[in-house]
């Protein structure tokens, strides 16, 4: 499959064929007159441009190198990820509740969490994760606005 991306010439930006590798993830690679080329080849770094027009950013802790990653929001971490395609997001409980979450039973990280926490973990797997994950990422900033 060839992917043809579209730019103004009169920018500086020409058409390029893309050709995805095979892959079951989702993968775009950009590239422009100018040399520069990015690519997306996790639900992840899309998670991450979507969040990041909210303001969120993501933080890289310091001595990990196994993907753990915070989320915060002005300066106070709110979610963090334990690898590419799961999220710890912190919610209220009513949140939770109210948007039916249930922890995974066969989560690896936090096997024993009390069904009372205010955290939830979430896989990303589908671009259907990507929207769910970005709205519940909206709620928790909402919340840290209150």
């Amino acid at each position: 499959m060839i992917v043809l991306i579209e730019r103004d010439g009169v920018n500086g930006i020409e058409s390029q064929p893309v050709v995805p590798p095979p892959s079951n993830r989702i993968s775009c690679t950009l590239v422009c007159s100018y040399g520069s080329s990015t690519t997306m080849t996790s639900i992840r770094k899309q998670l991450i441009a979507r969040v990041t027009k909210l303001g969120v950013e993501e933080q890289a802790v310091p001595g990990r190198n196994d993907g753990f990653a915070a989320l915060c929001y002005r300066g106070k971490p709110f979610a963090h990820f334990h690898h590419d395609e799961e999220l710890d997001l912190h919610l209220t409980r009513s949140v939770i509740a109210r948007e039916g979450l249930v922890h995974p039973s066969n989560s690896v990280v936090h096997p024993k969490r009390s069904k009372n926490a205010h955290w939830i973990e979430l896989r990303l797997k589908t671009v259907a994760d990507l929207d769910h994950v970005t709205r519940l990422i909206e709620l928790a900033v909402a919340n840290l606005e209150a």
